[in-house]
Protein backbone atom coordinates (compact mmCIF):
# COMPACT_ATOMS: atom_id res chain seq x y z
CA UNK A 1 0.00 0.00 0.00
CA UNK A 2 0.80 3.55 -0.09
CA UNK A 3 0.06 6.66 1.67
CA UNK A 4 -0.91 10.30 -0.08
CA UNK A 5 -0.49 13.38 2.54
CA UNK A 6 0.10 16.75 2.76
CA UNK A 7 3.90 17.85 4.53
CA UNK A 8 5.86 20.82 4.93
CA UNK A 9 9.03 18.96 4.67
CA UNK A 10 9.97 20.78 1.66
CA UNK A 11 9.73 24.39 3.38
CA UNK A 12 6.42 24.18 1.13
CA UNK A 13 3.02 22.71 2.10
CA UNK A 14 2.88 20.27 -0.54
CA UNK A 15 2.02 16.52 -1.75
CA UNK A 16 3.79 13.56 -0.76
CA UNK A 17 3.61 9.76 -1.77
CA UNK A 18 5.26 7.10 0.42
CA UNK A 19 5.07 3.50 0.81
CA UNK A 20 2.75 2.47 3.69
CA UNK A 21 5.71 2.31 6.13
CA UNK A 22 7.13 5.46 5.45
CA UNK A 23 9.90 4.84 3.30
CA UNK A 24 10.46 6.10 -0.23
CA UNK A 25 8.42 9.08 -0.17
CA UNK A 26 8.57 11.69 -2.86
CA UNK A 27 6.98 14.97 -3.45
CA UNK A 28 4.32 14.83 -5.87
CA UNK A 29 3.61 18.63 -6.02
CA UNK A 30 6.56 21.49 -6.64
CA UNK A 31 4.95 24.99 -7.09
CA UNK A 32 5.69 28.49 -5.02
CA UNK A 33 1.68 28.24 -4.40
CA UNK A 34 0.86 25.49 -1.51
CA UNK A 35 -0.82 22.49 -1.85
CA UNK A 36 -2.81 20.87 0.60
CA UNK A 37 -5.25 18.29 1.82
CA UNK A 38 -5.04 15.46 -0.93
CA UNK A 39 -7.86 12.26 -1.16
CA UNK A 40 -7.18 9.73 -3.63
CA UNK A 41 -10.37 8.70 -6.12
CA UNK A 42 -11.43 5.14 -5.10
CA UNK A 43 -9.79 3.91 -8.54
CA UNK A 44 -6.31 5.19 -7.65
CA UNK A 45 -6.51 7.25 -11.07
CA UNK A 46 -6.45 10.41 -9.24
CA UNK A 47 -5.73 12.86 -6.58
CA UNK A 48 -7.85 15.86 -5.46
CA UNK A 49 -6.30 18.64 -3.63
CA UNK A 50 -6.69 22.46 -3.04
CA UNK A 51 -4.12 24.78 -4.06
CA UNK A 52 -3.69 28.49 -2.73
CA UNK A 53 -2.91 30.90 -5.43
CA UNK A 54 -3.17 34.69 -5.73
CA UNK A 55 -6.49 34.42 -6.57
CA UNK A 56 -7.64 32.18 -3.46
CA UNK A 57 -8.04 28.71 -2.61
CA UNK A 58 -9.15 26.27 -5.39
CA UNK A 59 -10.07 22.05 -6.70
CA UNK A 60 -6.83 20.73 -8.12
CA UNK A 61 -6.77 17.14 -9.65
CA UNK A 62 -3.62 15.64 -10.55
CA UNK A 63 -2.51 12.03 -11.71
CA UNK A 64 -1.87 9.42 -9.13
CA UNK A 65 1.72 10.02 -9.96
CA UNK A 66 1.50 14.25 -9.64
CA UNK A 67 1.23 14.38 -13.58
CA UNK A 68 -1.35 16.91 -15.61
CA UNK A 69 -2.06 18.80 -12.42
CA UNK A 70 -5.61 20.71 -13.54
CA UNK A 71 -7.60 23.34 -12.09
CA UNK A 72 -11.16 22.46 -11.33
CA UNK A 73 -12.97 25.32 -9.66
CA UNK A 74 -12.53 29.14 -10.17
CA UNK A 75 -13.32 31.23 -7.62
CA UNK A 76 -11.93 32.63 -3.96
CA UNK A 77 -12.75 29.86 -1.74
CA UNK A 78 -13.28 26.35 -2.93
CA UNK A 79 -11.93 24.14 -0.22
CA UNK A 80 -11.42 20.64 1.18
CA UNK A 81 -12.21 18.18 -2.04
CA UNK A 82 -12.96 14.68 -1.54
CA UNK A 83 -13.91 12.55 -4.57
CA UNK A 84 -15.23 9.54 -5.91
CA UNK A 85 -14.63 8.29 -9.49
CA UNK A 86 -17.12 10.84 -11.39
CA UNK A 87 -17.39 13.87 -8.80
CA UNK A 88 -14.99 15.47 -6.82
CA UNK A 89 -17.21 17.00 -3.82
CA UNK A 90 -16.28 20.47 -2.08
CA UNK A 91 -17.08 23.40 0.41
CA UNK A 92 -17.71 26.98 -1.15
CA UNK A 93 -17.00 29.46 1.31
CA UNK A 94 -18.27 32.43 -1.01
CA UNK A 95 -21.11 33.16 0.21
CA UNK A 96 -19.23 33.70 3.59
CA UNK A 97 -20.33 30.30 4.97
CA UNK A 98 -19.54 26.76 3.80
CA UNK A 99 -21.73 25.40 1.45
CA UNK A 100 -21.47 22.47 -0.16
CA UNK A 101 -20.82 22.01 -3.91
CA UNK A 102 -20.01 19.24 -6.82
CA UNK A 103 -18.20 19.53 -10.28
CA UNK A 104 -17.26 16.65 -12.45
CA UNK A 105 -13.90 15.10 -12.43
CA UNK A 106 -12.94 16.19 -15.48
CA UNK A 107 -13.86 19.95 -14.53
CA UNK A 108 -17.16 21.81 -16.14
CA UNK A 109 -19.60 23.68 -14.63
CA UNK A 110 -20.24 23.55 -10.35
CA UNK A 111 -23.34 22.15 -8.96
CA UNK A 112 -24.83 23.66 -5.91
CA UNK A 113 -26.00 20.67 -3.13
CA UNK A 114 -27.98 23.13 -0.87
CA UNK A 115 -28.48 26.28 0.79
CA UNK A 116 -27.13 24.91 3.88
CA UNK A 117 -23.97 25.57 6.33
CA UNK A 118 -21.96 22.12 5.80
CA UNK A 119 -18.08 21.93 6.15
CA UNK A 120 -17.49 18.59 4.35
CA UNK A 121 -15.33 15.75 6.07
CA UNK A 122 -15.25 12.71 3.77
CA UNK A 123 -17.71 10.31 1.85
CA UNK A 124 -19.02 7.08 2.67
CA UNK A 125 -16.99 3.94 1.62
CA UNK A 126 -20.62 3.44 -0.85
CA UNK A 127 -19.91 6.71 -2.22
CA UNK A 128 -23.48 7.66 -1.47
CA UNK A 129 -23.21 9.76 1.51
CA UNK A 130 -21.16 12.86 2.52
CA UNK A 131 -20.05 12.91 6.64
CA UNK A 132 -19.53 16.55 7.40
CA UNK A 133 -19.90 19.45 10.43
CA UNK A 134 -22.94 21.25 9.92
CA UNK A 135 -25.16 23.72 12.25
CA UNK A 136 -27.82 22.29 15.25
CA UNK A 137 -29.81 25.53 15.40
CA UNK A 138 -31.55 23.70 18.62
CA UNK A 139 -28.42 23.42 20.29
CA UNK A 140 -26.73 26.43 19.23
CA UNK A 141 -23.67 24.27 18.42
CA UNK A 142 -21.95 22.70 15.51
CA UNK A 143 -22.54 19.11 15.18
CA UNK A 144 -21.71 15.70 12.76
CA UNK A 145 -24.06 15.54 9.88
CA UNK A 146 -24.81 13.12 6.87
CA UNK A 147 -26.19 14.43 3.38
CA UNK A 148 -26.40 12.79 0.15
CA UNK A 149 -23.80 13.13 -2.79
CA UNK A 150 -27.31 14.16 -4.67
CA UNK A 151 -27.71 17.40 -1.81
CA UNK A 152 -30.59 18.55 0.15
CA UNK A 153 -30.94 18.83 3.89
CA UNK A 154 -28.51 17.68 6.03
CA UNK A 155 -29.44 15.45 8.84
CA UNK A 156 -28.21 15.56 12.25
CA UNK A 157 -25.97 13.73 14.22
CA UNK A 158 -26.61 15.33 17.88
CA UNK A 159 -25.64 12.00 19.99
CA UNK A 160 -21.81 11.91 18.16
CA UNK A 161 -19.87 14.06 21.16
CA UNK A 162 -17.16 15.69 19.01
CA UNK A 163 -17.16 17.36 15.26
CA UNK A 164 -13.92 15.21 14.37
CA UNK A 165 -15.32 12.27 13.28
CA UNK A 166 -14.76 9.92 9.81
CA UNK A 167 -16.69 7.23 8.35
CA UNK A 168 -15.30 3.78 9.18
CA UNK A 169 -14.90 1.21 6.89
CA UNK A 170 -18.27 -0.59 7.44
CA UNK A 171 -19.64 2.48 6.01
CA UNK A 172 -22.35 2.64 8.83
CA UNK A 173 -20.49 3.88 11.93
CA UNK A 174 -18.17 6.55 12.60
CA UNK A 175 -14.66 6.76 13.92
CA UNK A 176 -13.67 9.89 16.58
CA UNK A 177 -11.19 10.45 19.06
CA UNK A 178 -11.68 12.45 22.14
CA UNK A 179 -9.03 13.28 25.04
CA UNK A 180 -8.11 10.96 27.41
CA UNK A 181 -4.89 10.65 29.98
CA UNK A 182 -2.97 13.24 28.15
CA UNK A 183 -3.46 11.62 24.70
CA UNK A 184 -6.40 10.13 23.01
CA UNK A 185 -8.76 7.34 22.58
CA UNK A 186 -10.25 6.55 19.23
CA UNK A 187 -14.48 5.09 19.43
CA UNK A 188 -16.36 3.97 17.25
CA UNK A 189 -20.18 5.39 16.81
CA UNK A 190 -23.12 3.76 15.32
CA UNK A 191 -25.61 6.74 14.84
CA UNK A 192 -28.57 6.62 16.87
CA UNK A 193 -26.70 4.33 19.87
CA UNK A 194 -25.81 6.13 23.13
CA UNK A 195 -22.93 3.66 23.61
CA UNK A 196 -19.46 3.69 21.60
CA UNK A 197 -17.26 0.96 21.30
CA UNK A 198 -13.49 1.67 22.25
CA UNK A 199 -10.94 1.02 19.51
CA UNK A 200 -7.44 1.99 21.45
CA UNK A 201 -5.64 4.75 22.89
CA UNK A 202 -2.29 6.76 21.48
CA UNK A 203 -0.38 8.79 24.12
CA UNK A 204 0.58 11.51 21.40
CA UNK A 205 -1.46 14.51 20.07
CA UNK A 206 -3.52 13.40 17.04
CA UNK A 207 -3.44 16.15 13.76
CA UNK A 208 -5.29 13.65 11.22
CA UNK A 209 -5.86 10.55 10.58
CA UNK A 210 -7.30 8.06 7.80
CA UNK A 211 -8.70 4.02 7.41
CA UNK A 212 -6.98 2.13 4.40
CA UNK A 213 -9.75 0.99 2.05
CA UNK A 214 -9.47 -2.53 3.44
CA UNK A 215 -10.19 -1.16 7.26
CA UNK A 216 -7.30 -3.34 8.24
CA UNK A 217 -5.07 -0.23 8.93
CA UNK A 218 -5.02 3.82 10.42
CA UNK A 219 -2.43 6.18 9.37
CA UNK A 220 -2.04 8.51 11.72
CA UNK A 221 -0.37 12.02 11.85
CA UNK A 222 0.58 12.22 15.33
CA UNK A 223 2.91 13.97 17.90
CA UNK A 224 3.21 17.02 20.58
CA UNK A 225 2.48 20.75 20.22
CA UNK A 226 4.15 23.24 22.51
CA UNK A 227 3.00 26.92 22.83
CA UNK A 228 4.58 30.28 24.30
CA UNK A 229 3.29 33.26 25.57
CA UNK A 230 5.46 36.30 23.94
CA UNK A 231 5.62 39.59 25.02
CA UNK A 232 6.15 42.45 22.19
CA UNK A 233 7.00 45.89 23.85
CA UNK A 234 5.80 49.10 22.15
CA UNK A 235 8.96 51.22 22.06
CA UNK A 236 7.17 54.19 19.90
CA UNK A 237 4.70 55.95 18.07
CA UNK A 238 5.47 53.63 14.96
CA UNK A 239 4.85 56.84 12.83
CA UNK A 240 7.56 58.00 10.14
Amino acid sequence: GRLVYGSSASGRAEVWMSDADGTNARQLTNERAPSMQPSVTPDGRYIVFQRFTQDGGNVWRMGIDGSDPKQLTRGALNLGPHADNAFVYYVSLTSGSPRPWKISIDGGEPVSLGDHHFRLIGLSPDGKRQLGVSWDEGARRSALAVLPVEGGTPQLLPDIPAINGSWAPDGRSITLFLPHEGGVQFLRFLPGEKAPQPLGKVVDRVFAYAWSPDGKQMALARGQASTDVVLITRTGSGRQ
